[in-house]
């Protein structure tokens, strides 16, 4: 097998592999970009934490004490 049919037959692999990963539901992190779903969660926990706090929670009020 020359060189060509190598490389072909390399890309063709590729190509199986990644469309066989995407039907199996297989997610690949990408680490070149923030994940913006991170920050709107500890919003989240954060304005539940207050909601504890509001219902008398003494370890919710702390928790926010200690993250100001």
């Amino acid at each position: 097998m020359n060189k060509t049919m190598r490389s072909a037959l390399s890309r063709v692999l590729l190509v199986a592999v990644m469309a066989a990963s995407y039907w199996a539901g297989v997610e690949v992190a990408d680490h070149r970009a923030p994940e913006p779903n991170v920050f709107s969660f500890n919003d989240g926990f954060r304005d539940a934490k207050w909601d504890d706090c509001q219902q008398g929670y003494a370890a919710a009020c702390d928790w926010l004490h200690d993250r100001r």
